[in-house]
């Protein structure tokens, strides 16, 4: 037989004798609702588990939350307790200033952040703008089909010869660079006004990544001016296992200080794997 309570016969007070300090409705025999003494309630389940909202038993049962903070600084949030699973997770869900975040509290990390339309990986909010935001430090997946790193930047391209940088002076002196996964493409332009006092085999450093040591050397396209070329081609290519520099090459043999000129001037650019 069905009961019904009206809290306004009493007060507007329910109470229960239950010396545990337990309140419960039942259906059918069956519980269905559970409010312990700390104030924590259970639908579906007699164990609310210390959590101030706890729908399902841990069977497939699935419910709907609407939360709203009461106050300011007092954020709604939802636990998603799946550490009874083997190498499952505690998360939580919640909004604070703006931001969607979802925690994973077992680790005390935060796995993303959604800020209008851009979202954060690691621990990083989107700052502006709308995208994807990486953290700042790669954390390296090995799994081929994940995209775990993305950065773009400044970088300063330095020329030597003989690995002597003495004298030598720029008019202009810019690299930028892109890195997606593993695979960095960089670009300068290099223009001197003075070529310095060194001498030996030109070469271009600065770079802002390391290759690979088990990559092959990375081929780079080159554009100069005030430069002397002779043979049949040139070419540019950065050794293996190297963020130091690029060889420049004509034909059989690596181009020199006697190749530029106190105006000489060449744009380069590059990808290879890190």
């Amino acid at each position: 037989m069905a009961s019904i309570i009206n809290a306004a016969t009493s007060g507007g007070l329910v109470t229960t004798a239950d010396t545990s300090g337990v309140l419960q409705l039942q259906t059918a025999s069956t519980t269905a609702v559970t409010v312990d003494a700390s104030q924590n309630m259970g639908i579906g389940t007699a164990t609310p588990g210390g959590y101030k909202l706890a729908i399902g038993d841990g069977s497939s049962s699935r419910g709907r939350i609407m939360l709203k903070g009461a106050t300011s600084g007092n954020y709604p949030e939802i636990n998603i307790d799946d550490t009874m699973n083997s190498g499952g997770k505690n998360y939580q869900v919640y909004s604070t200033g703006g931001q969607l975040k979802v925690v994973n509290s077992t680790d005390s990390a935060v796995s993303f952040v959604a800020n209008g339309a851009g979202i954060g990986l690691g621990d990083n909010a989107p700052v502006d703008g709308d995208g994807i935001r990486f953290p700042a430090t790669q954390s390296a997946s090995s799994n081929a089909n994940t995209l775990d790193d993305y950065e773009e930047g400044t970088w300063t391209p330095e020329m030597s010869f003989g690995n002597d940088t003495t004298g030598i002076t720029y008019s202009t002196q810019v690299g930028t660079y892109e890195k997606i996964g593993r695979q960095v493409t960089v670009r300068c332009q290099v223009t001197f006004t003075n070529n310095g006092s060194g001498s030996g085999i030109a070469k271009l450093s600065g770079f802002p990544f390391t290759l690979l040591a088990a990559s092959n050397a990375a081929a780079a396209f080159s554009i100069f001016t005030d430069v002397t070329l002779s043979g049949t081609y040139y070419a540019s290519a950065v050794p293996q296992a190297s963020s130091t520099f690029a060889y420049f090459r004509m034909s059989d043999a690596y181009m020199t200080e006697t190749q530029f000129t106190n105006t000489a001037n060449f744009t380069f650019m590059t990808s290879y794997n890190v």
